[in-house]
This record gives C-alpha cells, sequence and structure tokens, in this order.
C-alpha cells in the first residue's frame, strides 16, 4: 500500500463526528468540491450539516457552484444564509422558497423591485429567528412599505428600509427581543410595542416624522419589557419625543440617542427626564448636533455646557463635551466617550471643552475625516486621542504653492496610531510629495484612495523605488479618482507593475477618450488577478454616442483577444441599470445580438426589446441570418410587436418572409411596416396576417407607382383590412400609396351591381375597426368611407392632390355618434370650408379636430368664419398654407386675435409669408397653430413673420421634419430653435443671407441663441454665423437643391448636428460639395455619414462612373449603406449597373447594403432576361471583393434582390 493510500485510509477511519467538526470549519463550496461524490458515507454526512452559505464578495465562478450545484441539492440544509442584491442573483437565481430551513437570513444592497420579491418570501420560514433585511442606499421608495409577515420564531430582526414602514396585522412577534427598524413613524411606536413586541427588549430606531392618519389600537396598559433604546438621527423636537415616548418607558435601563437640534442641549431638562421617567436607568449616551450660529460665542457654549455640571450627572458618572472647528458648520454635545465611530475634525483648528478631563473621549471612533489646514498654533486635540482609527480620510486645504506644516505628517501620528489603519484616502489637491511616508508605518493597509494627479507627484510617476515596494506589498484596493490628461504611457505600463497585488480596482475618469487605453492596459496586464473593477465617468461629460462606441469596441476587443473570462465578467457585473442604460445607445437590432439568448437573466433585463421587435438597423447579411434564424426563434412567442423597415435595408422585408416561412409570431398584438412597396405590403397581408391576432397595423407604403398598385393590388389591401381580418381595431396607412374608394375595383367589394354600394357592409361581416389613418383620392372617397365604416372613434384622412371636389355633394348617411377625434390633411387647392362644414355634421360627437390644408380657399383664414366651425371642440389644430398674399388684416391675425381664441379657447396663432411684387407665383401664406401640432412642418419662402408672445411660445415638440425652401437662413433660423426634436431635415436653395447679419431686423428673428451652443461648436464658423442652435437630433439631411457657389448654410447645418448619419443629395450638387475647397465640410461628412442615398441628374457613361465612384467613395469611405437612383433617360442602363457595382467593391471594403434604383424597365428586364441573381454574381466576383467570392454565394451568405425596377444586395 502506498503512503497516499495509507493517509486516505487514516483519515477514512476517523469517526463521523471528527469529521462533522472538521467541516464545521471549511466553507461549504470547498468541502462538497472536496468530499461529494466520493462515497456514500461522505455524501451522507455532507447532507446532514447544517450549511452556513456567506455569498459576500465571492466571484462569479464560486457563485455559480453553489447557485447550479449546491443549492439543487443542499438548498434544504441551509440554515444560515448572506447574500448581497446584486447582479440580479436574487431576481433570476435565488429561489428563497427553497430554503426551508433558514433560521438566519441576511440580505444587504436590496433594490426597490427586489424588495417586492423578498418579504413575501418571510413567511415560508416557520424556523427563521434572525432576519437583516438592508436597503440600499440609491434605491427610492415612493410609497409606504407595509410589513404584516408571521415570524413566530423570530428573535432578532433588523429593518432597514429607506422609506416609511408600516406593520400592521393580526401576527404577534412574542419572541422577538431585538429589532433594528428604521423610518417608523413617532406616532405608532408605543401601540407597536404593546401590540407586536410584547417581550421586545432592545431595540434601535428612526424615525419618520411624517404624519400617519391610518390609527392603530388605542393604548390600555405598559405591556412592553424595554431595557434599551437607541435613537438614530432624531429629528423630532425634543417636547414631542418627551412626551410621546419617554414619559412611558419606565422599565429602561438603557438609552442612546443622536439627535439633531439645540433643544437637546439642555442639561437641566435631561435631569429632570432623566431623574422622572427612568428610574432604572443606568447607560445614557447623547450626541446632539445644531447650527454653529446656535452657539456663536464661547459664552453661549460655556453656558450650555454648565447645564449638564450637576450633581446628578457626577454622581450617575455622566460627563459630556463640545466640539467644533472652522471647516464645520455644526457643533456637537456629546456624552463621553463618543459613541458615534465616525468624526470629522481639523487638524490644528479642532476645539473641545469638555466636563472631565481624564477620559478617552474618541476611544469608540474607527472611521475619521481629518481637515489639513495651515496653521501657526500647536496642536489642540490630546495626543494620540484616535488611537482605534481604521480608516483615515486626509482632507487637504492647502493652496498650490502655499507652504506646508513642517511637521505635518508628526502631527498627524500623535494624534492617530498608524499600525491600525487599514484604510488611507487623500482627498483634494495638494499633499506634500512626501506623503507616502505613512507607509511605512502602516503594516495593517489594505485599501488606498487617490487622485491620479496626486499619485503621480507622491510616486515620481511612478518611479520611486521604495514607495513602489510598499504599495505591491500593502495594497489590495486601489481607487483612482480624477484621472484624466494620459498622455505619458509610461505612467500607465508601470501601473499594473506596481499594483500587481490588487484584488479590486476602482477608476473615475473625466475625459471618455482615456478609457480605450486604460481598458486596453487593465485587460492586458491585470485581467488575471483582478475580482473586481468599477468605471465611472462624469456624466456631463458624456455624449450620446461614446458609450454606444466603447461598449462596441470593448465588446469586439474582448473577443478578439479570446478574454471569454472577462466577457462573462462584464455582462454579470453590470447591474440592470447599467445594462438598460447601455441598450439606450444601441439599436434594438444590436441589442437583441448582443443580448439576446445568452441566459435567463439577460432575456429578463431586456424584455422589453424581446416584447417589442425593430428590424432596421445596417448589419451584415450573415448577422440577419443569425438574428432571423436562431435569435428570433428562441424568442419567438414572446413577441407581442415588430416593426421591420426597409430604410436603411431595402431587402429587408423578403429577407424576413424567406426565413420564417411567411409566419408572424402567434401572440403579435402590433404590426409595423416602413417603406414597402405594395406588392410586399400585398405579401404580407395576404400571406402572413390571416392566421394572426393582430390588433394594431401601421403601413408606410414607398411605391410611386400609383395607377398600377390601385389596380393590382389596393382594392384587395383594403378588403382584406376593412372586412377579413376579425381582430383590428387601429390601422394606419400611410405613404405613397392613395386609396380611389370610388373607383370600381374598391366597388366590386360588395359583389354586386356598381350603384349598390350600400352592400358592401355585408362582406366577411361587420368590422371591429375603431381607429383607421388612411390617404384617400378625394373627398368622394372620404364620403364613401364614412358609409362603410360607421363606428370609427378616431380618423386621420389625407386627401391627395386630385381637385376632384368641384362637383363634390354629400349623399345623406348616419352620422357617425362614436368619432371623437378627426385629422384632415389635404393638397387638393380646390377644397371649400363649406365641404369641411357640412361634412362636420355628421360628427355631433366630436371633441378634437385637426386640418392640415394647402387650399386657394380664404374663407379658412378667416378666424371669425373658422369660429363657427369649432366652437364645440375640445381641441383644434390647424396648418393653412396658400400660393397667393395675405391682405394686411391677414398679415396681423386680426380675427384670431379675438376673445374667443385667446380667453376662452387660449387657441393661440402664428403666420409667416412672403410677397414677391416681381413674381406673383413666389407669393405664399402660412397660418397655423402654436405650438405646431404636426411631425412634417414646411417653410416656404419665408420674409415675414408673425409671432405670438414668448410667454406663449412653446418648443414645436411635435415636429420631426423640417422642409426649408428658397429662403435666407436668418429666417429659418426661428424654425430651427423652436423644433427641438426634428430629425430630418430637408434644404431646398437655402443660403446664407450675410447682408441682413448684425441688422435690427436679424436680431428681432434670431434674439434667442441656443443655450447649448459653446464656443467650442462654433469655433471653425465666423462669427456672424453664430445663431444656428445645435440640432443633436438630427440623423438624416435631405438637399433638394444648394444655392449656386454656396455651400455655407450647409456646412454650418452639418456642424452643429453631431448626430448626423444619413444623407441624400442630387449628383451636381454633391459633385459641388466634392470639388469645392470645403476641406473642414468633406471631413465632417466623411465622419459622420454612414448612409448616402445619391441622385443622378443626367444620363451617366462608362467613364463618368470610372471617373467619379472614386472620388465619392474618397469622401464618404465610412458609409455602410449606398442608394443609387439612376436618371430616367439613363443609356445603356444594364452595362452602367454592372460598371457601378464593380467600382462600388472594388474601392469600398465597408459597404453592407447598395441598392440601385430607377424606372428603367428596359435595362432592369434585360438584367433578368440575362440571367437574374445570377448574372449579378458574376459581376460582383469581377470586382476581386474579399466578401464575394463563389464561395461565401454557396454558404448563402450574401442577398441578392432583383425587380423590374431595382437591385439591392445585402453584404
Amino acid at each position: 500500500m502506498s503512503s497516499h493510500e495509507t493517509q486516505i485510509s487514516k483519515f477514512d477511519i476517523l469517526p463521523n463526528e471528527v469529521l462533522l467538526e472538521i467541516f464545521e470549519y471549511l466553507p461549504p463550496v470547498y468541502t462538497f468540491e472536496t468530499f461529494y461524490f466520493l462515497n456514500k458515507r461522505y455524501n451522507s454526512l455532507l447532507l446532514s450539516i447544517r450549511l452556513r452559505v456567506d455569498l459576500f464578495n465571492v466571484s462569479k465562478q464560486i457563485f455559480e457552484y453553489y447557485n447550479y450545484f449546491l443549492f439543487p441539492v443542499v438548498s434544504h440544509c441551509v440554515v444560515s444564509l448572506r447574500c448581497e442584491d446584486v447582479f440580479d442573483r436574487l431576481n433570476h437565481h435565488i429561489n428563497l422558497s427553497n430554503f426551508i430551513s433558514l433560521e438566519y437570513l441576511t440580505i444587504t444592497n436590496i433594490k426597490r423591485s427586489t424588495l417586492k420579491k423578498i418579504i413575501p418570501h418571510i413567511n415560508r420560514f416557520p424556523n427563521l429567528m434572525y432576519l437583516n433585511l438592508q436597503m440600499s442606499t440609491e434605491a427610492v421608495m415612493t410609497h409606504e412599505l407595509y410589513f404584516e409577515q408571521p415570524m413566530p420564531s423570530i428573535e432578532k430582526c433588523i429593518l432597514n428600509f429607506n422609506r416609511r414602514l408600516i406593520i400592521e396585522g393580526e401576527q404577534c412577534y412574542s419572541n422577538l427581543k431585538y429589532l433594528t427598524i428604521s423610518q417608523y413613524h413617532i406616532d405608532d411606536l408605543l401601540s407597536f410595542l404593546h401590540i407586536y413586541t410584547p417581550e421586545l427588549k432592545y431595540l434601535t430606531i428612526t424615525f419618520n416624522n411624517e404624519y400617519n392618519p391610518k390609527a392603530l389600537l388605542s393604548i390600555t396598559e405598559n405591556k412592553h419589557n424595554l431595557e434599551s433604546l437607541t435613537v438614530k438621527q432624531c429629528r423630532v423636537p425634543f417636547n414631542r419625543i418627551e412626551k410621546l415616548i419617554f414619559a412611558s418607558l419606565p422599565r429602561l435601563k438603557r438609552l442612546n440617542i443622536h439627535a439633531m437640534g439645540i433643544d437637546y442641549a439642555d442639561g437641566k431638562r435631561w435631569e429632570i427626564l432623566l431623574s422622572t421617567c427612568f428610574p432604572l436607568l443606568k447607560t445614557f449616551f447623547l450626541h446632539t448636533t445644531f447650527p454653529e450660529e446656535d452657539a456663536s460665542t464661547p459664552a453661549l457654549r460655556t453656558q450650555l455646557l454648565k447645564t449638564f455640571e450637576t450633581m446628578y450627572f457626577s454622581s450617575h458618572n455622566l460627563h459630556f463635551a463640545f466640539l467644533y472647528h472652522p471647516s464645520a458648520s455644526s457643533i456637537d454635545l456629546f456624552s463621553l466617550p463618543l459613541v458615534t465611530h465616525r468624526i470629522h475634525a481639523s487638524l490644528y483648528d479642532t476645539h473641545i471643552e469638555k466636563t472631565m478631563n481624564d477620559i478617552n473621549i474618541f476611544e469608540n471612533v474607527n472611521e475619521l475625516s481629518l481637515f489639513l489646514t495651515t496653521s501657526e498654533a500647536n496642536l489642540k486635540l490630546p495626543k494620540s486621542c484616535f488611537s482605534n482609527v481604521k480608516n483615515l480620510k486626509l482632507i487637504s486645504r492647502f493652496r498650490q504653492y502655499e507652504r506646508l506644516p513642517r511637521n505635518l505628517f508628526v502631527d498627524i501620528s500623535n494624534l492617530v496610531t498608524f499600525s491600525t489603519l487599514e484604510s488611507l484616502e487623500f482627498i483634494g489637491n495638494t499633499f506634500p510629495s512626501t506623503s507616502f511616508v505613512l507607509l511605512d508605518y502602516t503594516p495593517k493597509l489594505e485599501s488606498l484612495s487617490i487622485s491620479f494627479s496626486n499619485l503621480i507627484q507622491i510616486t515620481k510617476a511612478l518611479t520611486d523605488q521604495h514607495t513602489c515596494q510598499q504599495l505591491t506589498k500593502l495594497i489590495k484596493h486601489l481607487n483612482i479618482t480624477s484621472v484624466n490628461d494620459l498622455k505619458n504611457l509610461a505612467v500607465l505600463e508601470r501601473l499594473p507593475l506596481v499594483f500587481c497585488t490588487l484584488e479590486s480596482l476602482s477608476l473615475h475618469l473625466v475625459n471618455p477618450k482615456d478609457l480605450y487605453p486604460l481598458m486596453i492596459l487593465i485587460l492586458q496586464k491585470m485581467a488575471r488577478i483582478l475580482k473586481r473593477m468599477s468605471l465611472f465617468i462624469d456624466t456631463y461629460t458624456i455624449e450620446a454616442n461614446i458609450l454606444n462606441e466603447f461598449t462596441a469596441w470593448l465588446i469586439g476587443y474582448l473577443y478578439s483577444h479570446e478574454l471569454e473570462r472577462v466577457d462573462m465578467t462584464f455582462e454579470a457585473s453590470f447591474p440592470d441599470e447599467i445594462i438598460l442604460e447601455i441598450c439606450r445607445y444601441l439599436h434594438p437590432v444590436d441589442i437583441l445580438l448582443s443580448f439576446g439568448k445568452l441566459n435567463n437573466r439577460l432575456n429578463q433585463t431586456i424584455s422589453d426589446f424581446i416584447r417589442h421587435v425593430h428590424l432596421s438597423s445596417i448589419i451584415s447579411h450573415e448577422n440577419y441570418l443569425h438574428l432571423l434564424r436562431f435569435t428570433l426563434p428562441a424568442i419567438w412567442s414572446s413577441i407581442e410587436a415588430l416593426t421591420i423597415s426597409n430604410c436603411e435595408v431595402p431587402c429587408l422585408t423578403k429577407l424576413f418572409l424567406d426565413n420564417t416561412e411567411n409566419n408572424l409570431p402567434p401572440n403579435l398584438k402590433k404590426l409595423c411596416l416602413f417603406h414597402l412597396n405594395t406588392n410586399e405590403i400585398y405579401k404580407f397581408i395576404t400571406r402572413s396576417m390571416s392566421n394572426t391576432m393582430i390588433e394594431e397595423l401601421i403601413i408606410e407604403c414607398s411605391d410611386t407607382d400609383n395607377a398600377k398598385q390601385q389596380e393590382l393590388y389596393g382594392f384587395k389591401i383594403a378588403q382584406m383590412l376593412f372586412y377579413h381580418h376579425p381582430t383590428l381595431k387601429s390601422i394606419e396607412l400611410s405613404g405613397e400609396i392613395i386609396f380611389d374608394l370610388s373607383h370600381l375595383s374598391f366597388l366590386s367589394l360588395s359583389n354586386s351591381d356598381d350603384s349598390n354600394s350600400m352592400s358592401i357592409m355585408d362582406v366577411g361581416g361587420s368590422s371591429i375597426l375603431r381607429r383607421l389613418t388612411i390617404p384617400l383620392q378625394s373627398l368622394s372617397s372620404l364620403h364613401l368611407l364614412l358609409i362603410y365604416q360607421p363606428d370609427l372613434e378616431y380618423l386621420n384622412v389625407h386627401i391627395g392632390d386630385a381637385k376632384s371636389t368641384c362637383d363634390y355633394k354629400i349623399t345623406p348617411f348616419s352620422p357617425l355618434v362614436n368619432l371623437r377625434e378627426f385629422h384632415l390633411r389635404s393638397d387638393d387647392l380646390s377644397i371649400k370650408f363649406e365641404n369641411i362644414f357640412e361634412l362636420s355634421s355628421y360628427f355631433p360627437n366630436l371633441k378634437a379636430l385637426s386640418l392640415n390644408l394647402t387650399t386657394e380657399c380664404r374663407t379658412f383664414f378667416d378666424g371669425i368664419v373658422l369660429q363657427t366651425l369649432v366652437h364645440k371642440l375640445d381641441s383644434f389644430e390647424f396648418s393653412i398654407a396658400r400660393f397667393s398674399p395675405p391682405t394686411c388684416e391677414e398679415q396681423t391675425l386680426s380675427t384670431f386675435y379675438t376673445p374667443f381664441w385667446l380667453e376662452t379657447k387660449k387657441w393661440y396663432t402664428q403666420s409667416y409669408w412672403n410677397i414677391d411684387e416681381d413674381n406673383a407665383d413666389a407669393d405664399y401664406f402660412h397660418i397655423y397653430s402654436v405650438p405646431f401640432p404636426f411631425s412634417n412642418f414646411d417653410v416656404y419662402k419665408c420674409s415675414h413673420e408673425n409671432v405670438v408672445s414668448n410667454e406663449k411660445l412653446n418648443s414645436f415638440k411635435n415636429v420631426t421634419r423640417l422642409d426649408l425652401s428658397e429662403t435666407s437662413d436668418v429666417n429659418i433660423i426661428p424654425f430651427l430653435k423652436r423644433c427641438p426634436n426634428v430629425h430630418t431635415i430637408c434644404l431646398n436653395d437655402i443660403y446664407d443671407d450675410e447682408e441682413n447679419y448684425g441688422t435690427d431686423e436679424e436680431e428681432d428673428i434670431t434674439d434667442q441663441n441656443d443655450e447649448n451652443t459653446s464656443i467650442n461648436d462654433i469655433q471653425s464658423i465666423p462669427s456672424y454665423q453664430s445663431p444656428l442652435p445645435r440640432l443633436y437630433n438630427v440623423r438624416y439631411i435631405i438637399l433638394l437643391a444648394l444655392p449656386e457657389q454656396d455651400l455655407n448654410f450647409f456646412e454650418r447645418l452639418v456642424h452643429v448636428s453631431p448626430n448626423l448619419a444619413r444623407l441624400s443629395v442630387f449628383f451636381d450638387d454633391l459633385l459641388e460639395i466634392i470639388d469645392l475647397p470645403k476641406k473642414t465640410l468633406c471631413q465632417l461628412l466623411q465622419k459622420c455619414i454612414d448612409q448616402l442615398e445619391i441622385n443622378l441628374d443626367y444620363s451617366w457613361s462608362t467613364s463618368d462612373v470610372h471617373r467619379d465612384i472614386p472620388k465619392i467613395l474618397r469622401i464618404f469611405s465610412n458609409i455602410k449603406s449606398l442608394k443609387i437612383t439612376l436618371h430616367s433617360s439613363q443609356k445603356r442602363s444594364s452595362m452602367i449597373i454592372q460598371e457601378i457595382l464593380i467600382q462600388l467593391l472594388k474601392h469600398n471594403r465597408n459597404l453592407i447594403s447598395i441598392t440601385i434604383d430607377g424606372n428603367l424597365l428596359t435595362g432592369f428586364e434585360q438584367i433578368l432576361k440575362g440571367g437574374g441573381i445570377d448574372l449579378i454574381k458574376t459581376w460582383l466576383i469581377e470586382s476581386n471583393h474579399c466578401r464575394v467570392q463563389y464561395k461565401y454565394y454557396l454558404k448563402n451568405c450574401i442577398h441578392i434582390e432583383l425587380n423590374s425596377s431595382s437591385i439591392a444586395i445585402l453584404l
């Protein structure tokens, strides 16, 4: 038998009692790792142990061993559990109801959401004797917390919450002896003691002084046995606590009170109270804090102190002292020795007055904040008075270049015993270069906190050999504050060499750009030794995209360097709040790809993004396949809302249908489809929606071929949506699709004679549709719609510009009694006020009306007449424009400045106009309610404006798109400032009007400068152009026309739009941008634009393609999506398309989505006949692009979509 086997045999013969005694001294995780599954004997022994589990500060690896291996096996054996509410462990990992044998439970750092789940489990522990629940200091409770859990065995309970606690119910805690409770109401305390805790002996309490109207049972007699009372942070007036509490505690033996207010500093009052109310009192501790002005002179302080120098206090050995120093604004009076563990003091200027000298005042203090100042005076504090301090904070009040005290650290050593220090913190900017001499006398020191600049100065940039050796030897927990200006990389490289034994590291950064070098350094050198790392960034320094960019970079870095362990720690170390904050800066698709389907905890955290899926991001075809084939199937039944947008990836709809077998999620309630053509809409509705329970449908069509779409699909779409879907309650149709309900194809829905349109109501039964948004051809179509849908509650209609209302006449129909909101937008210039007035008579219960009209009817511009239409409404919003000049009366808006508009309804009106005496076609007049109610705001030829007063002019928060046409920047800047949420700006010939700058007229228009505009924001722009505001929400700019040889305004607009990502431009204007010497503009566009749309002004030749494509891609080198719309006169289109694709892939490696569009039936038909998608593949292979080689087609890594008017490629 080998020696090894002999050793095992000797251990194996130990009796069970000895083995159990040995196991008592080992953590459960190591005991089970070592002995479990060795044999039946050990398994039986281990399962009989009363386990005590401590999860404080354990690593993720150890926690997972407990959670996935131990707890499922031995949770019934756990009698003691200590844990923190971190990393969502209590929500998604630890199931408290499984620990049925618990006797001791401690949970700290509890979040509000977790507390609601913990409390119901308390009554499931019949043997629970000790309960300690500590609320997180950052958790905010908005309502009272009710506690009514029966705990028959509880003996000691600590409930530390930050919101008022109310205990009620019929239970009685008859075994409770020790109780610590916070935020309890003083009026309820005695009732609580009598009813719930008759045997309570030791109570520690913090009062909530809010009034509680809920009355408890009346007090009948003193049934309690309270012997010790500790009151913390008491702000209740002395006379109230004396009357309500102290007079009813005759058995009290120990009283400890920490109060606020000078009324507690009256010794005579305390003598009377203690001698009369507490005959059995043996111990009394008092600590009261009050403002310095209440006892501002030495005479007043002496007078107060003398009230405690009486025979009563002397005979009971009770002595008191004052403490104050200039660095604090308050004075402390306390009994000796000081009971509080923390104290603030000044090194040289702390004054103490006491009633007895021979006593160690601060023997209980273990945390000291010491203010360091210059002084000619000697120490006033007694020598070695802080002999038991473990945590020392040195707070510097020295000025730069100020002469420091010569014996500074000698004086500190006379007060503080360095050998007991465990934590040292330097706060402030100026410390002696010899400060780390303290390290030679602090053998127990483990934690250090210091600013980055002080660390560099004191350690000589981490080159002082002796100091660095001491840091290496001692420091396990390091906190570096104010990390800034990391230019000296040598210092960074020495950081992991000096602090090579660290367990935790915290860094507080000033400049977010310093994240990158620090993280690379830490991950490369320190990731293997650190157990925990925290990064803090000043919130005011973070721009919208900083966190997004850093997160994306960090995840990529972790994967590329195969740091799987760090990657897992990164996920688990963030609480839900931080992960959700990161998600704010990520696209929903990126959130699903990054966090979806990883584990249950993350699925719970991002549950909103799982229930509401949004597909539109520019990511590779391979990533979309992964999303559609793996991620979405895992969450398929959880999806309640689905949004698909072809705006950034034109072929996304087909990609979705092909990979989901034309199915939609079974529990889908809301479907949104954006930028689809009519054919795609038809496929979605007919193939995918028939078996769903969708209640809300939103569709935006981008197809411009109105005639074809109406004939082929329009009536089928209407039939399916209006009558054949059993659950649709809300439909919103918008875009280029227009329904002509008077068209033969729509009337054929009735399957009857064209003249009998009313019979359409019989098709498919009655509709449950209640909300409808729809574009219609004319008012006649609207008339028919109202007949077909009599139960609508909300109706939003867009009338096209067919000019078909001249012979329009209403055939009487039943009123729409349920209609509450009606919104009408019309581009029909011939629409009349009489049409709207007559139509409104069929809406007897209408409460809200909005009109968005372009019309030649002048009646709409008369407030007196308009009043007859809207006088019964609760809400009326409008935007009305015409192409004719306003009269003088209309310019003043006098008909809208009447008591009805301004006082009765408080509806305010604004206008702008343009009068051109040389060109009548340029005249324009626009009136609208303020704030502007619609999402699209068209500012056309604005030269004059009539604006309401500033106090009534609220920002136009509904506006998301601004169309600015044919005017100067002076006139349109006010509109930019009023629309803070605009994300799309369309420019049509906007120029810089330098002549108006500095004039009174310009100052009147642009007198409200944007508060966010700083000198740094406009440093490259001339001073006369400064009024342009910062446009943080603008992501899309459409250039319809640029002023000739004038790019100034466009450059300024790009400069103040830091989140701009998408640009649409005509080719002539694009060449002007590229060719003109505008280096700053080109740099800005290169940095921000990742989606470019080019509309060709003329037919391209192959030489144009070879010359212009490389030129464009040199400027827009970072684009991920490119769309080129060919000119309608394009010749040899098939060959041009081939050359465009080859040149694009040859000169750009970042492109993910390519679209070539145009009404070139001949060209695209040639491609279809010549081989279609296979022909396009051969073109792409000719480009020698790394992602379009033949092997990638075999792996299905590239998606190509081809139809009669476009080609879409997703790489």
